[in-house]
């Protein structure tokens, strides 16, 4: 994560996560896992609560798209 650059707006608002996009993900419990953290984050930092949602939705059938998105 060190490579990443910090952006005012956390997710684009017109974004649309679709569970049959991109490949499958073989990491899934590392998703669910980084999910987790940012619901947990979401108590302090109210600007998180959008994005978070969207990723929470596609939890079930995450791929390597939606993994990108929440790193």
């Amino acid at each position: 994560m060190t490579k990443f650059k910090p952006i005012t707006t956390p997710l684009n608002g017109n974004l649309k996560l679709d569970s049959d996009l991109g490949t499958t993900k073989s990491e899934l419990t590392f998703y669910r896992q980084l999910v987790e953290s940012l619901i947990y984050l979401t108590i302090t930092q109210l600007d998180l609560s959008y994005p978070v949602g969207l990723l929470s939705q596609v939890m079930k059938k995450a791929r390597d798209i939606h993994l990108d998105c929440a790193k």
